[in-house]
């Protein structure tokens, strides 16, 4: 495409609705990617970041795991939360609640341990105005082009950012049902460890650990 570049990325008011996703034919072979211009006169070029769209569905489907995980373990908080019972009530009821914590870890099992997957990235000069894209590669000699899906690279790390900070929430939640499915107290400290576990769940649902 011929073109006058911009070497930024564009605004936020491009970052919004369609163009925030590209189907762009790509070179298996050595990765060149481009979509034919059409402007009269020459292209409109911008520098477009990307990340593959396969890596942004993964990540995607991970922050709905911790968020649902975290929806049942805080149901376990707040049935935990502000509870006091003497010493009897506490050593019958604290099996309930154990048996409480560990089906919610049961159902919920925590995320891949890798953490978030590592997404395929490229930069391209893409055309707003006719959706032109032009990202050549050194060829090497053995052309095959396929559709590949990519998302804008301030997708990816909004995206990111908001699992992280779920993920961070998830972690507190699971520490925090593992001691109470896992650590069973010594008898005559029952009532000791149910004030122990009632006073940690009060802070997690305080809006400093939220």
């Amino acid at each position: 495409m011929r073109s006058q570049r911009t070497d930024s990325a564009p605004g936020p008011s491009h970052h919004q609705g369609v163009d925030d996703r590209f189907r762009i034919p790509t070179c298996v072979a050595c990765g060149a990617m481009g979509i034919p211009g059409s402007c009269d006169g020459g292209c409109r070029e911008e520098r477009l970041d990307l990340v593959g769209a396969d890596a942004m569905a993964e990540l995607a489907a991970e922050r709905r795991r911790s968020r649902s995980a975290a929806v049942a373990l805080r149901e376990l908080v707040s049935a935990t939360a502000g509870l006091t019972a003497d010493g009897d009530s506490a050593e019958h009821a604290y099996p309930q609640l154990q048996a409480m914590a560990r089906e919610a870890l049961r159902t919920h099992p925590p995320g891949a341990a890798a953490g978030a997957p590592e997404p395929r990235a490229a930069t391209v000069w893409w055309c707003p105005d006719c959706g032109g894209a032009d990202a050549p590669q050194p060829c090497l000699g053995v052309c095959v082009w396929h559709p590949v899906d990519w998302v804008r690279r301030e997708l990816w790390d909004t995206e990111l950012a908001g699992w992280e900070a779920d993920l961070e929430q998830e972690l507190a939640l699971r520490r925090f049902a593992r001691q109470v499915a896992f650590v069973t107290p010594r008898p005559g400290r029952f009532q000791q460890s149910w004030r122990l576990i009632s006073g940690a769940a009060e802070g997690l649902r305080s809006p400093a650990a939220s």
